[in-house]
Protein backbone atom coordinates (compact mmCIF):
# COMPACT_ATOMS: atom_id res chain seq x y z
CA UNK A 1 0.00 0.00 0.00
CA UNK A 2 1.51 3.74 -0.90
CA UNK A 3 -0.23 6.89 0.43
CA UNK A 4 1.14 9.41 -1.71
CA UNK A 5 0.80 13.37 -1.45
CA UNK A 6 1.21 15.61 -4.24
CA UNK A 7 0.91 19.55 -3.79
CA UNK A 8 2.46 22.44 -5.86
CA UNK A 9 5.09 21.33 -7.98
CA UNK A 10 4.07 17.28 -7.74
CA UNK A 11 6.08 16.71 -5.12
CA UNK A 12 5.55 13.60 -3.89
CA UNK A 13 5.55 11.45 -0.07
CA UNK A 14 4.99 7.97 -0.29
CA UNK A 15 3.31 6.41 2.85
CA UNK A 16 1.58 3.00 3.80
CA UNK A 17 -2.15 2.96 2.89
CA UNK A 18 -3.46 5.35 -0.06
CA UNK A 19 -2.49 8.04 -2.60
CA UNK A 20 -3.85 11.54 -1.96
CA UNK A 21 -3.38 14.49 -4.36
CA UNK A 22 -3.41 17.93 -2.54
CA UNK A 23 -4.18 20.41 -5.20
CA UNK A 24 -3.79 23.78 -3.82
CA UNK A 25 -4.85 25.45 -6.58
CA UNK A 26 -8.29 23.56 -6.40
CA UNK A 27 -11.11 26.20 -7.04
CA UNK A 28 -14.38 23.80 -6.04
CA UNK A 29 -16.55 25.39 -3.39
CA UNK A 30 -15.27 24.19 -0.32
CA UNK A 31 -19.24 22.93 1.36
CA UNK A 32 -19.39 20.05 -1.38
CA UNK A 33 -18.55 16.98 -2.51
CA UNK A 34 -16.66 16.85 -5.77
CA UNK A 35 -18.22 14.05 -8.04
CA UNK A 36 -16.60 11.28 -8.77
CA UNK A 37 -14.80 11.10 -12.24
CA UNK A 38 -17.20 9.74 -14.98
CA UNK A 39 -16.59 7.13 -17.50
CA UNK A 40 -18.01 8.33 -20.97
CA UNK A 41 -21.14 6.24 -21.78
CA UNK A 42 -21.49 4.59 -18.76
CA UNK A 43 -22.94 7.32 -15.52
CA UNK A 44 -20.35 5.22 -13.59
CA UNK A 45 -17.49 6.66 -11.76
CA UNK A 46 -14.17 5.46 -13.68
CA UNK A 47 -12.82 3.89 -10.67
CA UNK A 48 -15.34 2.96 -7.51
CA UNK A 49 -12.26 3.11 -5.06
CA UNK A 50 -11.93 7.37 -5.88
CA UNK A 51 -13.25 9.51 -3.88
CA UNK A 52 -13.30 13.43 -3.95
CA UNK A 53 -13.65 15.90 -1.14
CA UNK A 54 -13.57 19.23 -0.77
CA UNK A 55 -12.56 20.65 2.77
CA UNK A 56 -14.11 23.15 4.60
CA UNK A 57 -10.60 26.11 3.52
CA UNK A 58 -11.93 27.38 0.93
CA UNK A 59 -9.53 26.94 -2.24
CA UNK A 60 -8.40 23.30 -0.83
CA UNK A 61 -9.70 20.35 -2.32
CA UNK A 62 -8.30 16.68 -1.81
CA UNK A 63 -8.48 13.69 -4.06
CA UNK A 64 -7.85 10.52 -2.39
CA UNK A 65 -7.57 7.18 -4.54
CA UNK A 66 -7.52 3.89 -3.22
CA UNK A 67 -4.33 1.96 -5.24
CA UNK A 68 -4.88 -1.88 -5.80
CA UNK A 69 -3.37 -3.74 -2.88
CA UNK A 70 -3.53 -6.40 -0.80
CA UNK A 71 -4.45 -6.63 3.12
CA UNK A 72 -1.90 -8.91 4.09
CA UNK A 73 -3.04 -11.68 6.62
CA UNK A 74 -1.42 -12.42 10.02
CA UNK A 75 0.51 -15.42 9.65
CA UNK A 76 0.55 -16.35 13.33
CA UNK A 77 -1.69 -19.43 13.00
CA UNK A 78 0.94 -20.97 10.57
CA UNK A 79 3.76 -19.51 12.88
CA UNK A 80 3.23 -20.44 16.25
CA UNK A 81 5.80 -22.80 16.84
CA UNK A 82 5.79 -26.04 20.13
CA UNK A 83 6.58 -23.31 22.78
CA UNK A 84 3.84 -20.75 22.33
CA UNK A 85 1.07 -24.23 22.35
CA UNK A 86 2.51 -24.93 25.55
CA UNK A 87 3.04 -21.86 26.87
CA UNK A 88 -1.05 -21.19 26.21
CA UNK A 89 -2.31 -24.10 27.13
CA UNK A 90 -0.64 -23.45 30.79
CA UNK A 91 -1.94 -20.09 30.85
CA UNK A 92 -5.38 -21.51 29.92
CA UNK A 93 -5.07 -24.86 32.59
CA UNK A 94 -3.50 -22.37 34.86
CA UNK A 95 -6.66 -20.05 34.75
CA UNK A 96 -9.18 -22.78 34.98
CA UNK A 97 -7.73 -24.46 38.37
CA UNK A 98 -7.41 -21.07 40.50
CA UNK A 99 -10.89 -20.39 39.46
CA UNK A 100 -11.80 -24.23 40.61
CA UNK A 101 -10.23 -23.94 43.40
CA UNK A 102 -10.97 -20.46 44.62
CA UNK A 103 -15.08 -21.98 44.40
CA UNK A 104 -14.12 -24.94 46.14
CA UNK A 105 -12.95 -23.15 49.19
CA UNK A 106 -16.05 -20.80 49.29
CA UNK A 107 -18.36 -23.53 49.19
CA UNK A 108 -16.46 -26.04 51.32
CA UNK A 109 -15.12 -23.34 53.74
CA UNK A 110 -19.46 -22.64 54.64
CA UNK A 111 -20.87 -24.07 57.76
CA UNK A 112 -24.77 -25.61 57.37
CA UNK A 113 -27.18 -22.45 56.36
CA UNK A 114 -24.35 -20.38 55.37
CA UNK A 115 -26.30 -20.36 51.80
CA UNK A 116 -29.57 -19.19 53.33
CA UNK A 117 -27.95 -16.86 55.65
CA UNK A 118 -26.18 -14.76 52.69
CA UNK A 119 -29.59 -15.27 50.65
CA UNK A 120 -31.64 -14.04 53.97
CA UNK A 121 -28.81 -10.61 54.37
CA UNK A 122 -29.34 -9.80 50.78
CA UNK A 123 -33.09 -9.77 51.63
CA UNK A 124 -32.35 -7.80 54.75
CA UNK A 125 -30.49 -4.95 53.23
CA UNK A 126 -33.16 -4.59 50.24
CA UNK A 127 -35.59 -3.83 53.25
CA UNK A 128 -37.47 -7.02 52.99
CA UNK A 129 -37.22 -7.86 56.28
CA UNK A 130 -40.55 -10.70 56.82
CA UNK A 131 -38.70 -12.79 53.61
CA UNK A 132 -35.25 -12.24 54.98
CA UNK A 133 -36.52 -13.19 58.66
CA UNK A 134 -37.79 -17.07 56.69
CA UNK A 135 -34.45 -17.14 55.44
CA UNK A 136 -32.74 -17.25 58.66
CA UNK A 137 -34.80 -19.51 60.15
CA UNK A 138 -33.86 -21.46 57.61
CA UNK A 139 -30.22 -21.33 58.54
CA UNK A 140 -30.98 -21.85 62.32
CA UNK A 141 -33.13 -24.83 61.57
CA UNK A 142 -29.96 -26.43 59.87
CA UNK A 143 -27.64 -25.04 62.40
CA UNK A 144 -29.43 -23.53 65.79
CA UNK A 145 -25.88 -22.47 66.97
CA UNK A 146 -25.37 -20.06 63.97
CA UNK A 147 -24.78 -16.91 65.90
CA UNK A 148 -24.61 -14.52 62.68
CA UNK A 149 -28.34 -15.78 61.58
CA UNK A 150 -29.95 -14.98 65.85
CA UNK A 151 -28.25 -11.80 65.57
CA UNK A 152 -29.81 -10.88 61.72
CA UNK A 153 -33.07 -12.83 62.98
CA UNK A 154 -33.18 -10.28 65.84
CA UNK A 155 -32.63 -7.22 63.91
CA UNK A 156 -35.50 -8.43 61.49
CA UNK A 157 -37.87 -8.05 63.98
CA UNK A 158 -37.01 -5.10 65.27
CA UNK A 159 -37.06 -3.77 61.95
CA UNK A 160 -41.24 -5.39 62.10
CA UNK A 161 -41.28 -3.96 65.66
CA UNK A 162 -41.44 -7.55 67.03
CA UNK A 163 -39.67 -6.75 69.98
CA UNK A 164 -40.25 -9.73 72.49
CA UNK A 165 -39.28 -11.78 69.59
CA UNK A 166 -36.29 -9.95 68.75
CA UNK A 167 -35.18 -10.24 72.93
CA UNK A 168 -35.43 -14.12 72.09
CA UNK A 169 -33.13 -13.74 69.04
CA UNK A 170 -30.44 -11.99 70.54
CA UNK A 171 -30.83 -13.76 74.30
CA UNK A 172 -30.01 -17.10 72.23
CA UNK A 173 -27.03 -15.31 70.69
CA UNK A 174 -25.62 -14.39 73.64
CA UNK A 175 -26.00 -17.78 75.67
CA UNK A 176 -24.11 -19.30 72.44
CA UNK A 177 -21.07 -16.20 72.66
CA UNK A 178 -21.17 -14.12 75.92
CA UNK A 179 -18.23 -12.50 75.38
CA UNK A 180 -18.77 -11.17 72.17
CA UNK A 181 -20.06 -7.69 72.53
CA UNK A 182 -21.71 -7.13 69.54
CA UNK A 183 -24.35 -9.09 71.07
CA UNK A 184 -24.79 -6.99 73.88
CA UNK A 185 -25.05 -4.13 72.14
CA UNK A 186 -27.99 -5.76 70.07
CA UNK A 187 -29.86 -6.37 72.89
CA UNK A 188 -29.08 -2.65 74.10
CA UNK A 189 -30.94 -2.18 70.59
CA UNK A 190 -33.86 -3.94 71.15
CA UNK A 191 -34.37 -2.36 74.10
CA UNK A 192 -34.21 0.48 73.07
CA UNK A 193 -36.78 0.24 70.44
CA UNK A 194 -38.91 -1.49 73.24
CA UNK A 195 -38.85 1.54 74.81
CA UNK A 196 -36.91 0.07 78.10
CA UNK A 197 -34.29 2.91 77.80
CA UNK A 198 -32.41 2.28 81.21
CA UNK A 199 -31.64 -1.44 80.12
CA UNK A 200 -30.78 -0.32 76.88
CA UNK A 201 -28.05 1.92 78.73
CA UNK A 202 -26.69 -0.57 80.86
CA UNK A 203 -26.16 -2.38 77.58
CA UNK A 204 -25.00 0.05 75.95
CA UNK A 205 -22.05 1.44 78.64
CA UNK A 206 -21.34 -2.66 78.95
CA UNK A 207 -20.79 -3.44 75.25
CA UNK A 208 -18.24 -0.92 75.22
CA UNK A 209 -16.22 -1.46 77.62
CA UNK A 210 -16.04 -4.90 76.28
CA UNK A 211 -14.87 -3.92 72.85
CA UNK A 212 -14.39 0.29 72.29
CA UNK A 213 -14.18 -0.66 68.59
CA UNK A 214 -18.21 -1.15 68.48
CA UNK A 215 -18.44 2.86 68.71
CA UNK A 216 -17.21 2.98 65.45
CA UNK A 217 -20.25 4.13 62.79
CA UNK A 218 -21.48 3.12 59.80
CA UNK A 219 -18.40 2.46 57.32
CA UNK A 220 -17.81 5.36 54.42
CA UNK A 221 -18.55 2.55 51.58
CA UNK A 222 -21.46 1.46 52.75
CA UNK A 223 -22.64 5.44 52.96
CA UNK A 224 -21.96 5.99 49.85
CA UNK A 225 -22.95 2.67 48.13
CA UNK A 226 -26.25 3.39 49.92
CA UNK A 227 -26.52 7.17 49.29
CA UNK A 228 -26.76 8.00 53.59
CA UNK A 229 -26.41 11.64 53.63
CA UNK A 230 -25.96 12.04 57.02
CA UNK A 231 -23.83 10.23 59.32
CA UNK A 232 -26.29 7.27 61.49
CA UNK A 233 -25.96 8.24 64.93
CA UNK A 234 -23.01 5.24 66.42
CA UNK A 235 -23.94 3.84 69.94
CA UNK A 236 -21.77 5.66 71.82
CA UNK A 237 -23.78 8.80 70.42
CA UNK A 238 -27.04 7.25 71.24
CA UNK A 239 -25.69 6.43 75.00
CA UNK A 240 -24.83 10.21 75.78
CA UNK A 241 -28.29 10.89 74.21
CA UNK A 242 -30.07 8.56 76.65
CA UNK A 243 -27.97 9.65 79.39
CA UNK A 244 -28.23 13.03 79.11
CA UNK A 245 -32.35 13.06 78.71
CA UNK A 246 -32.43 10.51 81.52
CA UNK A 247 -31.37 13.66 83.71
CA UNK A 248 -34.37 15.71 82.67
CA UNK A 249 -37.82 14.90 84.08
CA UNK A 250 -40.23 12.50 82.70
CA UNK A 251 -42.57 15.30 80.56
CA UNK A 252 -39.08 16.96 79.00
CA UNK A 253 -37.51 13.98 77.80
CA UNK A 254 -37.51 12.82 74.23
CA UNK A 255 -36.40 9.27 74.07
CA UNK A 256 -37.61 8.47 70.56
CA UNK A 257 -38.54 10.20 67.52
CA UNK A 258 -40.54 7.66 65.12
CA UNK A 259 -40.22 9.87 62.21
CA UNK A 260 -36.74 10.13 62.29
CA UNK A 261 -35.84 6.75 63.32
CA UNK A 262 -38.00 5.30 60.62
CA UNK A 263 -35.69 7.03 58.22
CA UNK A 264 -32.44 5.66 59.31
CA UNK A 265 -30.93 2.63 57.45
CA UNK A 266 -29.92 -0.11 59.34
CA UNK A 267 -26.23 -1.40 58.76
CA UNK A 268 -23.86 -3.87 60.31
CA UNK A 269 -20.46 -3.52 61.22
Amino acid sequence: MVFRLECGARRHAVFPGFQACLDAECKAPATQAGPHPRSKGTGRPADPRALHLNLSRPGLCINVQRQHFRIPRCQMSQDQGPLYKLLKWVAICGGVAWISYEGYRHFAGMAPGDISYIDGNNLFKAGLYERAAGYFKTTLEADPRHAPALRALANSYVQLKRYDDALTAIERAIAIDPEFAGNIALRGIVYDHAGRHEQAIADYERSLKMDPEISKGMHWLDRLLYNVQETPPTINDRLEYLKGQMKLPASQRVLSMPELDGKQRPYER
